[in-house]
């Protein structure tokens, strides 16, 4: 297992101890979805000229995969973020799949 996908998957589990997704609403997810994807564009322009800063970066990423994964599950859309042996272009794929379901996430982060 990747070191990324354990974190994933690990954050995930923290996640859904502190809440039960099932009671969330799609607009609650995607508003969730919105918000990290905004930390993460801000944290991409902050920190990328840092190599020390690989922390933060790779901790706002996690953030914005759980949102996404939630939304993906709450969709019913299938995902494989926290499959090891999945491509790299597995969260490409997702928002993909998000936005052929129109759902507006706003501003690409890619």
């Amino acid at each position: 297992m990747t070191i990324y996908t354990e974190l994933l998957r690990l954050a995930l589990e923290e996640e859904q101890q502190v809440r039960d997704v099932a009671d969330c609403s799609v607009e609650e997810l995607v508003d969730e979805l919105v918000a990290r994807r905004v930390e993460l564009a801000t944290s991409r322009e902050a920190l990328a000229p840092s190599a020390t800063r690989a922390a933060e970066w790779t901790a706002d990423l996690i953030t914005h995969d759980v949102a996404l994964v939630r939304l993906c599950q709450r969709l019913e859309i299938d995902q494989r973020l926290v499959d090891p042996t999945s491509p790299p272009s597995e969260r490409d794929r997702l928002l993909d799949a998000l936005a052929s379901q129109r759902i507006e996430l706003g501003p690409s982060t890619r």
